[in-house]
């Protein structure tokens, strides 16, 4: 945690309206960001949105939530959870203790809902 501050906002709408918002301020000189409720011990966190898709039935989107959330839990390395937005568009938000594992998953879970939901795959990334 070498920055001073880290703020960012993520705000996507279609035209029915906002589909996500996200903003972070992060500051290490201010907040223990390694305490409970926030990073909780790890050094590293990832958000993943995929907006525009439909997941389909609840049964649907609890079957693709367990093949997914194995991807971003890796006991004593990260941990992390997949949701469903209100409206077409599935997020995903990790903690880990590096950022290569998170890029790897992220990378894992868009190969993985693309192939189930579209029947297609992602391009391979060459290098993480």
């Amino acid at each position: 945690f070498q920055f001073t501050r880290y703020r960012s906002r993520l705000r996507v709408s279609d035209g029915r309206g906002l589909v996500v918002y996200e903003a972070n301020d992060l500051n290490p000189q201010r907040d223990n960001l390694l305490a409970l409720a926030t990073l909780e011990g790890y050094a590293c966190w990832g958000s993943w949105c995929w907006v525009g898709v439909t997941v389909g039935d609840d049964a649907t989107w609890r079957a693709l939530a367990e093949k997914v959330e194995p991807l971003l839990n890796v006991e004593g390395h990260s941990i992390g959870g997949v949701s469903r937005l209100h409206r077409n568009g599935i997020a995903a938000r990790m903690l880990a203790h590096r950022a290569t594992p998170i890029q790897r998953a992220f990378h894992d879970v868009w190969d993985l809902l693309k192939r189930e939901l579209t029947g297609s795959g992602v391009v391979p990334i060459r290098k993480y």
